[in-house]
């Protein structure tokens, strides 16, 4: 495939998936990607090359070491991360119910 029409198609893919993901703003959904992955997460924001999704992340207390304090407050074991991911990795996006 000649490198113009691989980018034209790189190009309609990643405004297909925008504007889908501009539809879940503030919505929790599944995110699915080319090499198979599945991340379920909120969607903070869209621009017109990534994804910027907010995931939950369950820490693993590590053995015999003393749990920090924060703010007063043991650390919790669970927190949340935001990660990026490209609109032409991604394949699907769907709403998930919880």
């Amino acid at each position: 495939m000649p490198y113009r029409k691989y980018m034209k198609a790189i190009n309609k893919h990643n405004q297909l998936m925008q504007k889908q993901c501009k539809q879940h703003i503030n919505q929790y959904v599944q995110c699915h990607v080319m090499d198979g992955g599945v991340y379920e997460g909120y969607v903070e924001k869209v621009d017109k090359q990534n994804l910027y999704l907010i995931i939950e992340v369950k820490y693993k207390k590590k053995p015999g070491i003393q749990p920090r304090q924060y703010m007063g407050f043991p650390e919790p074991g669970l927190g949340f991360e935001r990660i990026v991911l490209p609109l032409h990795f991604l394949t699907a996006i769907s709403l998930v119910s919880y």
